[in-house]
């Protein structure tokens, strides 16, 4: 008898916190991990929030790509080539982002417009990155069997046309592995000799029957915690 009753005084028990901690309504969110909560209450390590809904409390997610930096080159810009692997700097397009997170991958997305003097000549765009070190190529993005070509993410062929404009674009998911600043940039090349032009065409003149536009570079943070 005595057992019976102590089996009971257990189940009524655990029936009184069950009732405690489940709000009215419904139940409890199986998606809250309390490895996620900090200190203050309510607050998220990750940056989720904690909501009130119909059915008990349930963990939001942070915003996907909600640190985004961007970078656009205004104006006209004309290179002669020097030689074949003098990369040249791309003025405005270069820009940097501190991810929230070491896990965080940043998405890369880049457009160049240009043109050359040539049919049979483009420019060819690398994009380079910069975690603290110095910039360098990014492997995961680099051909491996690149010999000895000239290694490019894009290459914006000659419009062919009086008044077209070439175009290049690139977008890939990076992971730099690193929760302080990153930074990327452009640089381009040309076959030596050759003139190669950036928002502009070969025939370019300053009036209604050209076009300029910009080239750019975005970057956007996919969060991981």
């Amino acid at each position: 008898m005595r057992s019976k009753l102590i089996i009971l005084g257990f189940w009524v028990a655990a029936c009184v916190c069950v009732w405690l901690i489940t709000p009215a309504g419904g139940t409890c969110d199986s998606g809250i991990n309390k490895n996620h909560l900090d200190t203050t209450p309510g607050a998220f390590v990750d940056g989720t929030t904690l909501e009130v809904t119909a059915n008990g409390l349930r963990v939001k997610p942070a915003a996907v790509g909600a640190n985004i930096a961007e970078s656009f080159a205004m104006g006209v810009q004309t290179h002669v080539s020097t030689g074949d692997t003098v990369w040249t700097d791309l003025t405005g397009l270069s820009v940097s982002i501190t991810p929230t997170s070491v896990n965080s991958k940043v998405r890369v997305s880049f457009t160049v417009n240009g043109d050359t003097n040539d049919g049979n000549v483009g420019i060819a765009v690398r994009i380079l990155r910069n975690t603290g070190s110095g910039f360098s190529e990014i492997a995961a993005i680099t051909p491996t069997s690149r010999g000895n070509r000239l290694a490019a993410q894009v290459v914006v062929g000659h419009a062919y046309g009086e008044r077209s404009i070439g175009q290049g674009h690139f977008s890939f998911i990076d992971c730099p592995g690193v929760g302080t600043s990153v930074s990327y940039k452009l640089q381009a090349t040309c076959i030596n000799g050759y003139t190669w032009y950036i928002n502009r065409d070969y025939f370019d003149s300053d009036d209604s029957n050209h076009y300029t536009v910009p080239s750019s570079i975005r970057l956007e943070e996919i969060y991981m915690p």
